[in-house]
């Protein structure tokens, strides 16, 4: 879709730019529509949510408009009380002025241009692409100032696309078509192979939540070295070792030790080990036997980009080329912001954030992970069990988020006793719009940095190798 816009963009700013197009205004069309409004009330009820004040170019097309808005929600639609609203406004003077009219006259002249309403939505259809012109020209002067002004090209981007969706946004009002949308919900829930769902491909996990829809913002939290990047990455190898497309943007690793780690979880292969450069042949044998499933070209990993336009860009890029539904940011609170105002809080920079996923969920039918960490108060609780209010810039995350799953390991507080080579993880699901609240148990393997289902455990015979081998000692 996103190279849909550009084309049309480049197509429309050519158009203007050749001088093909015969005026950015229409006044005739402006005061029929207004006209039509006054006269035929009815109509501006059924088409409020399909026009607004940008559509209006001249100065008294719009202080008619704004009185027939607030007239529609203050009482009702006719020539007197516009011309009442109006004039109460004080615009009197500047219609006058701009129109050679007396105000009376003026509104009058408009009412009087329209005898039938027949033709009401081609005309408003045709208001907004005269208006969507003048956006567009104006952005097109936009971006040619600030390329001059050698303002960042991300920044750039970032501006166009914005303005793009907008445009497309106010002036685009899909009608309701209940068929349509009772087909859609038939097909959602014949999808019982969950292809319309991202999955984890963890059985306890998705025996509860099915699989993310295209449109989730997934949050998912927890202390620090609580195992939240061994969470997700168990997920991430998921995917890639079934040959499917996912991303994974990490602002705290780099690429080598994402990869590292998953090759690890996915031979159980002793991190420590690969650390120190102590791989035995066995251990060898087990790298390169894991290693051929991440050879496919269908993942990716991103371990330069912080900035969140560049990282809006690059989700929109590999959506388009390599039709990528599925992606991973770890994690939020390290993601960067370049706000107008330098007075912001840090809230503020994280709401911006986590609205800016979500809406790019939603405009894509995507899906997008997003680590975070959570207020260091849980360790002074006596039950260190997370909560929803444990997020940091809790409100804003806790309101995008479509799902909110914490990663609880109880032995990592047990500062008592040694922690297990093989803990029970509880993964807790603090928040879930389509699935309600619960938890599921895993295992967790801290040297092979791996989260294994029940199922997976008893069928993995290096892990039931591991067990029995800790079990003895």
């Amino acid at each position: 879709m996103c190279l849909e816009i550009i084309n049309y963009m480049t197509d429309q700013l050519t158009f203007l730019q050749e001088g093909t197009f015969f005026g950015q205004n229409n006044s005739d069309l402006e005061e029929v529509v207004l006209g039509t409004f006054i006269n035929y009330p009815d109509r501006y009820y059924e088409f409020a949510d399909q026009v607004n004040i940008k559509g209006f170019s001249t100065e008294s097309s719009r202080y008619v408009f704004t009185a027939i808005k607030e007239c529609a929600e203050d009482s009702k639609i006719d020539i007197i009380t516009v011309t009442d609203k109006v004039t109460s406004k004080g615009y009197n003077a500047r219609i006058i002025e701009k129109t050679g009219y007396t105000l009376i006259d003026y509104i009058n002249d408009i009412a009087d241009r329209v005898s039938s309403d027949a033709h009401i939505k081609q005309h408003i259809k045709l208001l907004m692409a005269y208006s969507t012109r003048r956006e567009l020209l104006t952005l097109s002067n936009e971006i040619n100032k600030d390329s001059n002004d050698m303002v960042s090209p991300d920044d750039i981007i970032a501006k166009i696309t914005d303005k793009i969706v907008e445009l497309q946004e106010y002036a685009d009002v899909e009608e309701y078509n209940p068929i349509k949308t009772l087909q859609g919900v038939i097909d959602n829930m014949s999808d019982k192979e969950g292809k319309n769902y991202i999955k984890t491909f963890i059985q306890e996990i998705d025996n509860f939540i099915f699989g993310w829809e295209l449109s989730d913002l997934i949050i998912i939290a927890g202390a620090a070295s609580m195992g939240k990047t061994a969470f997700v990455l168990e997920i991430v190898k998921n995917h890639i070792i079934r040959n499917l497309p996912v991303a994974v943007f990490s602002l705290e690793m780099s690429k080598e030790q994402m990869l590292t780690r998953m090759i690890a979880s996915h031979g159980c292969i002793d991190l420590g080990k690969i650390r120190k450069k102590q791989l035995t042949s066995s251990d060898w044998n087990a790298f390169y036997d894991s290693a051929k499933y991440f050879e496919n070209e269908n993942y990716f990993i991103d371990d330069k980009s912080g900035d969140l336009n560049h990282i809006c860009n690059k989700i929109r890029k590999l959506n388009i080329k390599n039709n990528c539904k599925f992606f991973v940011v770890d994690y939020l609170q390290l993601v960067t912001i370049n706000l107008k105002s330098k007075s912001g809080t840090r809230e503020q920079e994280i709401s911006k954030i986590s609205r800016a996923f979500k809406q790019l969920c939603r405009e894509l039918k995507l899906v997008i992970i997003a680590l975070s960490q959570i207020s260091r108060a849980v360790s002074q609780r006596a039950s260190k069990k997370p909560i929803l209010s444990d997020l940091r810039e809790s409100g804003a995350i806790e309101q995008d988020a479509d799902m909110v799953m914490f990663v609880y390991r109880p032995a990592y507080y047990d500062i008592e006793e040694r922690i297990p080579e093989i803990e029970n993880v509880e993964i807790i699901i603090a928040k879930g719009r389509s699935t309600g609240i619960g938890s599921e148990n895993l295992k967790y393997i801290g040297k092979f940095a791996k989260f294994a289902s029940e199922v997976e455990f008893l069928e993995n015979e290096k892990l039931q190798a591991f067990e029995n081998y800790n079990r003895d000692f």
